[in-house]
């Protein structure tokens, strides 16, 4: 989570259920900001993509996760 108020910026990250990372140091929020973005621009909009897009996406998910299944099963 990055908050920004009036020129401040801090950054929280989520660790286990308990703990916590806060920082508002400039160059580490602004690498998380970055990172944040890039996430979100290749991620997929399953709402609005098409069925085959929809369709690929869960495919490709199951077959990960029967792959890491068979490893370590």
């Amino acid at each position: 989570m990055i908050l920004k108020n009036e020129g401040a910026t801090s950054t929280t990250i989520k660790l286990f259920t308990i703990n916590n990372i806060n920082t508002s140091n400039p160059s580490f929020c602004e690498e998380t900001e970055r990172w944040i973005k890039n996430t979100i621009a290749k991620s997929i909009l399953l709402s609005g993509a098409s069925a085959r897009e929809r369709i690929k996406f869960f495919q490709t998910m199951k077959t990960k996760i029967g792959n890491l299944m068979e490893r370590f099963g």
